[in-house]
């Protein structure tokens, strides 16, 4: 039998340090990538006004020098040739002189493209607030422990002791009644945090294998994974709203989600808090719509047909088919999409693997039983982890495979191309090294 070599053993406090110091190398390229995307898009606005400025008189300047052309058949009519090309060209001219005429001779383009990303995450961070932790819990099904169940009771339990261990406030307890076998970790921040936990992993987990998820979890709410969490959704809801701006000046439909994103702030303070928070869900529905038509029909052959009559409305139907550069900026806003949101993720992926690693090794430090989280981890590989709401697997501990296939394009998945979620083989592999025994015996019970 061949001799086996044992596994290095490294402290977990070391694995922490070395997570955190990937954290900040991570945020800086992530920040890097968004910033510099988000100044591209508003010159692309600007770019975009012009070009349907130019589409509008486009059109009538062909047909006035169209008619001039034929007046120059008669001699009677030949002398209205001039006027009537003067008339045709007029408003092709005052188009191109526009740009000279913005402040600072044209300069202002630029000021326009620090101010518009300014001006979509402050608006994506309103509707954010205003929508709360109960849109995530709501996408998920979520809902409160029943008060007369003994498990229930005692898996509040367990997050409360957990809590009491990393010295942070307990967070709420929700469940899941879905045929799920996971648990996440949700909320904006400490004071407003939440364990959701699939019914499913009261009953066929044990309480060591509950109480390492459960680590895990309390762990990555008291790393500041929350908060990190609503950042990266921010940012990306900012990417997807600078689309929406750079497509809304020939198209109705993305005119009318930019209108009700940027008018929200202004009006939500005469609203009630419940008032709000339903507004708010609105638009995040609205704009998650707006990337799946138009992650499913922008840049074809035939884009209006692609997208529909009713997304670009009566006259951007006919700009955007009578005027080529028109064509040609949607082709090339579906291919910037895919490239951009591909170079966000990147950074976004690596970033939220490095924090489930430091998640595991607090989880560690918090049970000092490494193979508890080791066994649960294994046991939800094995189970399928079935989870509702693609939009907030990543705050779920595991994702497997199938899943990642399941959810199609990287516009079903969040704008995501990368997983969120680390390989399920490393994180053992890396629990092993801290401590954890491989496959031990299982043994039979409930979880708490």
């Amino acid at each position: 039998m061949a001799e086996t070599r044992p596994i290095e053993r490294t402290p977990f406090f070391e694995f922490q340090a070395r997570n955190r110091r990937a954290t900040w190398r991570l945020t800086l390229a992530y920040a890097l990538v968004v910033g510099g995307c988000g100044f591209v898009f508003p010159v692309g606005f600007v770019v975009n006004v012009f070009l349907v400025l130019f589409a509008l008189v486009f059109f009538p300047a062909v047909l006035c020098l169209g008619i001039g052309a034929l007046a120059l058949l008669s001699p009677a009519t030949a002398g209205l040739t001039r006027p009537i090309w003067d008339v045709g060209l007029a408003p092709l001219g005052v188009v191109g002189r526009l740009p000279s005429l913005l402040p600072g001779d044209g300069q202002a383009i630029w000021v326009i493209g620090l101010l518009l990303p300014l001006v979509c995450w402050l608006t994506v961070r309103s509707v954010w607030r205003a929508a709360g932790v109960g849109h995530t819990l709501l996408a998920i099904g979520a809902r409160g422990p029943v008060a007369g169940d003994l498990e229930e009771h005692q898996l509040v339990n367990v997050v409360q002791e957990m809590a009491i261990a990393a010295g942070i406030p307990a967070p709420e307890v929700r469940l899941l009644d879905a045929k799920v076998a996971n648990a996440a970790a949700v909320g904006t921040d400490l004071t407003e945090s939440y364990v959701v936990v699939g019914r499913r992993l009261l009953d066929e987990f044990d309480r060591e294998e509950t109480e390492g998820l459960l680590a895990h979890l309390i762990g990555s709410i008291g790393n500041g994974d929350l908060r990190g969490a609503a950042q990266i959704h921010s940012l990306l809801y900012v990417l997807e709203l600078l689309i929406v701006v750079v497509l809304a000046p020939f198209a109705r439909f993305p005119r009318r989600v930019a209108w009700r994103w940027f008018t929200f702030p202004l009006l939500s303070a005469f609203r009630s808090p419940e008032s709000r928070a339903e507004g708010a869900r609105a638009l995040i529905q609205l704009l998650s719509e707006h990337r799946r038509r138009f992650g499913a029909g922008g840049g074809g052959d035939d884009p209006v047909k692609g997208l529909g009559r009713e997304y670009f409305g009566r006259l951007g139907s006919i700009l955007v088919r009578i005027c080529p550069p028109l064509i040609a900026l949607l082709a090339f806003a579906t291919a910037a999409t895919g490239f951009l949101l591909l170079f966000a993720s990147l950074p976004v992926g690596l970033l939220w693997r490095s924090r489930r690693y430091l998640a595991d090794a607090t989880a560690v430090q918090l049970t000092r039983n490494p193979t508890g989280l080791y066994r649960g981890l294994q046991h939800l590989g094995e189970t399928g982890a079935v989870i509702p709401g693609g939009e907030v697997a990543h705050l779920f501990i595991v994702e497997t495979t199938g899943q990642r296939a399941q959810r199609g394009t990287f516009t079903e998945r969040e704008g995501l191309l990368m997983g969120m979620h680390p390989s399920l083989k490393r994180r053992l592999k890396r629990l092993e090294r801290m401590g954890a025994t491989p496959d031990p015996p299982r043994r039979a019970g409930r979880s708490a």
